[in-house]
């Protein structure tokens, strides 16, 4: 090193930047979820571990998309991998987790290891996924070339519309003598729908009822 100067002490350098509780100023940190909740005012908040401090914070939840009423919401579960910005390196200022990490124990979904260069929403298993629109506005979805896929990965899985398929019931009863000549005959039925449905035959001799059964559901039929 030349004469006269000095070298930098990175110690005393460090600990200009230090604060009570944390080795170093922390603006990008990892942590781990310890607990999660939604407060309708304010939105999501988490407890998390910094790490490799594993000091503990309470951090607000930043969606990319977000504004008066409407905005994307996905909750965090606990010991989810993030990452967490802090203002000026101060956790006393608040913290903001900004993004999600998967690790070898939260390894990356199925649908993205079958088709790494596509772009990928896989959906927690037994959760529900809720697009809503309102006032005028639309749900567009669409392929200039090629087609929009319903039901399975080529669209040949059948997805039927209510009320796109109907079907018919009979119930053919021939009355005949002695006891079975005050018989009355029904059939239940349950449709999609989950309405309990009765068909009863009378007792004047041979009788067919005749009624439509709603074979579809709520889904869209595929393209």
């Amino acid at each position: 090193m030349a004469k006269g100067v000095r070298r930098l002490d990175v110690q005393r350098t460090g600990q200009a930047f230090a604060r009570p509780g944390m080795d170093t100023r922390c603006w990008f940190c990892e942590a781990i979820v310890t607990a999660f909740k939604l407060d309708p005012d304010h939105g999501p908040f988490a407890d998390i571990i910094i790490l490799p401090s594993e000091q503990p914070e309470t951090v607000r939840v930043g969606p990319f998309y977000a504004g008066p009423g409407f905005g994307f919401y996905a909750p965090l579960d606990v010991d989810d991998h993030v990452v967490v910005s802090f203002p000026d390196g101060d956790p006393d200022r608040g913290g903001v987790i900004v993004g999600r990490l998967w690790s070898q124990s939260d390894k990356p979904p199925s649908l993205a290891n079958d088709n790494d260069a596509d772009v990928c929403l896989q959906v927690k298993k037994d959760t529900n996924l809720r697009i809503q629109v309102f006032g005028s506005g639309n749900v567009v979805i669409g392929a200039e070339d090629g087609k929009v896929l319903l039901g399975d990965e080529t669209g040949t899985k059948p997805v039927a519309r209510k009320e796109d398929r109907t079907g018919k019931a009979y119930l053919a009863v021939v009355m005949g003598v002695g006891p079975l000549a005050a018989s009355v005959a029904s059939v239940v039925y349950t449709d999609p729908d989950g309405v309990v449905n009765t068909l009863t035959t009378g007792n004047l001799g041979p009788v067919e009822v005749v009624t439509e059964i709603k074979e579809g559901s709520d889904k869209v039929e595929s393209s």
